[in-house]
């Protein structure tokens, strides 16, 4: 399985598919670069919100929201094999909350589903 982000991606890009890579192994689900069969592309849309607004006001003001489409690709054909999406967001936290935490969230969410789907085999 190889994991790859957008052209001219973001800190926030780069940000969801590490933390989708910690997600994927916590899963047993086998990343291999160099022999992967299986391509995870994925379409990112975040904000990360107003953290002052979250802090000071609450209420869903200033929230933090990400929108992430992945596509499991077969390799070298591109055939699609699967799709997921998942939203999430934050609205509230410690000093207003971190929106990273919208990122992590997507990660965990989408390594669920896709190990819920049982597309890829578990690592012994």
């Amino acid at each position: 399985i190889l994991v790859n982000a957008k052209k001219n991606s973001t800190e926030s890009d780069k940000y969801f598919q590490n933390a989708l890579i910690t997600q994927l192994q916590k899963n047993n689900i086998v990343l291999d670069e160099k022999n992967a069969d299986t391509e995870i592309k994925y379409d990112l849309t975040f904000n990360e919100g107003n953290r002052a607004l979250r802090y000071f006001v609450g209420f869903g003001a200033g929230k933090a929201t990400g929108n992430v489409k992945v596509s499991l690709l077969e390799i070298p054909t591109t055939t699609p094999i699967a799709s997921v999406n998942t939203d999430a967001s934050l609205s509230m936290g410690a000093l207003g909350g971190d929106a990273n935490t919208v990122l992590n969230n997507a990660a965990k969410d989408i390594a669920k589903k896709i190990n819920e789907a049982e597309i890829f085999k578990k690592s012994n």
